[in-house]
């Protein structure tokens, strides 16, 4: 299973640029940083978006209806600016992988077929096998099928319940639609690559993307395997309430830190600010490289409250760490 990282387009933290020794299988991001923000739009007749994103793997563009439908906008006055965005890109990155609108629902189908010229791929709420069905009767060699509307389930208490009995039942009705779908297809379950579902998705689905290493950032860190944590001070949002418990998860937070450590030299060349914040920082850095078993768990959540850039690398790390599994245990 592929697994992409969601960014938006003009973002100031691009924890990728360094060499981790790991790296997401793609970056996605939503057309919607384009239409609603003209100085990337502008941006990007100047220079292509991996130059912008300073990345040359894997890039997948949404239409940003999720967002537009999140704001209670009217989608139609966005669709040519759309279209705009993906001329652009269709000649100067061709191989961006271009979504198409899934807003309104009467109007998938059309405006799929309306821009196929510019080689997007279909993208269907999970709950519309007939508008599949259709969709192959027109493209029947349609490379990826990305599966929308899932998002809105990942934010009930029961998610992961709803989540585990939708998917098999999906790729069970693709399969009745066209034997070996998944040999001839591939199926991607847009937003959805949660911490606590990475390691059960690839049996159904062929991608998935997460940005909750960003959302968390605010005032919480993503824990490797599931959950967030909080790191400053309680609010009414319920991650912060749970904390940083003391054995495997305390050392799974000192070893993202460590890693980060073994790259960037110092948390100084993330937050130069960091310092006058934390003024033990290099005193927590050298525990962190030689006794990590001297560190209390009130050290880490000062260092981690104090920097909000020093979370999004943590959380970039933990959100890899959850699907590819490379950290050395401490």
């Amino acid at each position: 299973m592929l697994f992409a990282i969601g960014t938006p387009v003009g973002a100031y933290i691009k924890p990728w640029i360094y060499d981790w020794g790991v790296s997401p299988d793609a970056l996605m991001i939503s057309a919607i940083d384009f239409i609603e923000k003209e100085f990337n739009f502008k941006k990007l007749r100047k220079k292509s978006l991996p130059d912008i994103l300073e990345w040359d793997k894997m890039i997948i563009c949404d239409s940003g209806a999720f967002s537009l439908l999140n704001q209670r906008k009217k989608i139609q006055i966005h669709y040519e600016q759309l279209k705009s965005v993906y001329k652009i890109l269709q000649n100067d990155s061709p191989h961006v992988i271009k979504l198409s609108l899934d807003f309104p629902d009467d109007k998938i189908l059309e405006n799929y077929l309306n821009l196929q010229s510019l080689e997007v791929m279909p993208v269907v709420p999970y709950y519309d096998i007939k508008l599949i069905e259709q969709i192959l009767q027109y493209t029947p060699d349609v490379r990826w099928l990305f599966i929308g509307r899932l998002v809105p389930l990942m934010r009930k208490k029961s998610y992961r319940q709803s989540i585990t009995k939708i998917l098999p039942e999906l790729t069970a009705q693709l399969q009745n639609i066209e034997p070996n779908f998944r040999q001839k297809h591939k199926i991607w379950a847009l937003g959805i690559g949660a911490p606590t579902l990475l390691s059960w998705l690839p049996q159904y689905v062929d991608g998935s993307d997460s940005s909750r290493w960003r959302i968390t950032a605010g005032n919480m860190i993503l824990l490797p395997g599931g959950g967030e944590r909080g790191v400053g001070k309680v609010t009414k949002w319920t991650g912060t309430k749970t904390r940083i418990k003391d054995g495997k998860e305390k050392n799974l937070v000192i070893s993202l830190l460590r890693h980060i450590l073994m790259v960037v030299d110092n948390f100084s060349a993330i937050d130069k600010k960091i310092e006058a914040k934390v003024p033990k920082t290099k005193e927590l850095e050298s525990k962190i490289k030689d006794e990590p078993s001297a560190i209390r768990i009130k050290e880490l959540e000062e260092l981690l409250s104090a920097s909000g850039y020093i979370r999004l690398y943590f959380n970039y790390l933990a959100a890899l760490e959850s699907f590819y599994h490379f950290l050395p245990e401490i």
